[in-house]
C-alpha cells in the first residue's frame, strides 16, 4: 500500500517554450500517484484470497499474450 505520508523531492527543468505550467504539471502527477495507489489497493484486493499459484498466472498470462497476438495478425493481415 502506498504510504502518502512521505516526502520525494523531483527537480525538473521544464524549458519555458513547451507552456507546460507548474501547477499543471503537480496535478498531473498527483493524479497518477493516487491512480497508482488505487489501482495496487484494489489489486491487493481481488487477489488476498486467491487461490492461483505462480505457475497458474504465468500459464494464464502465456494464453493471454497467444490470443493477442493471434488477433492482432488477423487485425493486420498477417499469416504465418
Amino acid at each position: 500500500m502506498l504510504s502518502l505520508d512521505k516526502e520525494i523531492v523531483i527537480k525538473l527543468k521544464i524549458p519555458e517554450e513547451l507552456g507546460i505550467s507548474e501547477l499543471w504539471l503537480i496535478s498531473q502527477l498527483k493524479t497518477l500517484i493516487l491512480k497508482r495507489s488505487l489501482e495496487r489497493n484494489l489489486l491487493e484486493a481481488l487477489i488476498a484470497d486467491s487461490k492461483l499459484m505462480k505457475r497458474d498466472v504465468i500459464e494464464i498470462g502465456e494464453k493471454i499474450k497467444e490470443s493477442a497476438w493471434k488477433k492482432l495478425k488477423e487485425a493486420v493481415g498477417i499469416c504465418d
